[in-house]
């Protein structure tokens, strides 16, 4: 049985901070003085709702709502490139697939000079 779709709570915002929540996770929007002039309210606002515990709470959880239903369209486009031949792509579907393992090699081509101390006792 699937499980219930979690409706969010906004305990203790104004509906300006519920109905700005959106514009800061749209990624056509790039800068907090964009997401002022699309809320319609200032800037110095935006950076004192940033302040705020509960706002931020809610902003976090818009986010993590956005990134979850973003997860297969940016795994499609991931293989796509990776089908394409993309090398970086491709490292990094095994690397996420757990089937990449980077190796590093280390080698040392001079042995550094170590002297010993005898100490009084021999």
């Amino acid at each position: 049985m699937a499980k219930p779709k979690q409706i969010p709570t906004y305990e203790g915002l104004s509906k300006k901070q519920i109905n700005t929540l959106p514009l800061f996770v749209d990624p056509s929007i790039e800068t907090i003085t964009e997401i002022a002039e699309k809320g319609n309210v200032c800037r110095s606002t935006i950076y004192e709702w940033l302040d705020d515990d509960n706002f931020r709470r809610a902003l976090d959880k818009k986010i993590d709502t956005y990134t979850d239903s973003e997860m297969a369209n940016i795994w499609k486009s991931l293989v796509r490139k990776a089908q394409a031949g993309d090398t970086q792509a491709i490292k990094l579907y095994f690397e996420m697939k757990n089937k990449y393992k980077q190796q590093i090699d280390i080698s040392v081509t001079e042995l550094p000079n170590i002297n010993l101390v005898r100490g009084d006792d021999g």
